[in-house]
């Protein structure tokens, strides 16, 4: 749906809405993956059922390529912000491939993924394959609140499986708290996967010992269990997905994780990586992979809000006889 630039974007947003609804043209919308509403100035996207408040923006990583890209196509005229996002969006390579693996189903909702998720996961298989020449395939990606870290973890677990030759990798989700890895492992199901759980250390062992459990969620701290029975396993095609990963990792529990799974691939989310030398994140776990999406980028994509801090002073009026009146009685 595209605008003239004194029409707000919101306007052709609640429009492309509208069109899907079953007294309208619901049947142009059945085999659409993306759903894109736009002016020169403004251009937000989704897919079908998206709501108006996740209607997205996007934000190119690769600017170079962008605007090399732009400019095959676009000539004579001033660039603008509706030129870029065709190019990053509907280049033919980039679309397909947002089809093919970035276009997925959570409890029955369409969805697509937002750029970060998208170059997040991209960023993660360059680093998996080597092509990134970062000499080694572990890493840490740095993404804050309002990111979608669960999600990126659902998008690259499909991303990886879909491609033939990595068809025999493995993953095991860490978190160091009960409630966060039962809320990731619930979202895993409601996209169509089916990880399974290790309610103990030995449960873990049992787990990761059946190569045909594929997805499997555990606490960190049921890798003691694993590591003080001397339980090794050396296959290189697991993959650790770690939450939080800036928590808990600093001493012996990340050393049972590392000690049960050696040649494991190592991939830690997190929104505040610990950044001093004796305690970096990036020692656990390897160089950021691809660029971090921080608080502020947040902010700037309206998907959290500022934190405003107000100092307060607290008024108190003691009055010295009766503090000496108190003082007299415990004397």
């Amino acid at each position: 749906e595209c605008k003239s630039p004194v029409v707000d974007v919101e306007q052709a947003i609640e429009q492309t809405i509208r069109n899907q609804k079953k007294e309208y043209i619901p049947q142009l919308f059945k085999f659409a993956q993306l759903v894109i509403s736009m002016n020169p100035n403004d251009v937000r996207y989704g897919t079908c059922g998206t709501p108006a408040e996740f209607y997205a923006k996007w934000q190119e990583e690769d600017l170079q390529w962008q605007e090399s890209e732009v400019k095959k196509h676009v000539k004579a005229k001033t660039l603008t912000n509706q030129d870029r996002a065709i190019i990053s969006l509907l280049t033919p390579e980039r679309l397909l491939k947002l089809i093919r693996y970035y276009v997925f189903y959570d409890n029955g909702l369409k969805k697509v993924a937002r750029y970060q998720q998208f170059f997040g996961v991209e960023n993660i298989m360059r680093r998996i394959t080597g092509e990134d020449k970062k000499g080694t395939n572990s890493g840490y990606i740095w993404h804050t609140q309002g990111s979608g870290k669960s999600l990126t973890m659902v998008m690259l677990a499909k991303r990886i499986l879909a491609e033939k030759s990595m068809r025999n990798y493995r993953f095991v989700l860490v978190c160091d708290r009960v409630n966060l890895i039962k809320q990731l492992g619930t979202n895993f199901v409601r996209t169509g996967l089916n990880p399974t759980h290790a309610k103990t250390g030995k449960g873990l062992i049992s787990l990761l010992e059946k190569k045909e459990n594929t997805i499997i969620t555990t606490t960190i701290n049921k890798f003691e269990t694993a590591a003080k029975a001397k339980f090794k396993i050396a296959d290189s095609n697991i993959i650790l997905l770690v939450d939080e990963s800036h928590r808990s990792h600093t001493k012996d529990l990340h050393n049972y994780m590392i000690e049960t799974l050696p040649n494991a691939i190592k991939l830690g989310f997190t929104g505040t990586p610990l950044l001093k030398e004796e305690v970096a994140t990036y020692k656990k776990f390897g160089p950021i992979i691809g660029n971090p999406y921080k608080f502020a980028d947040g902010i700037r994509d309206g998907v959290i809000v500022p934190l405003v801090y107000e100092g307060g002073i607290v008024n108190q009026d003691l009055s010295s006889s009766a503090i000496d009146d108190y003082l007299k009685t415990i004397i």
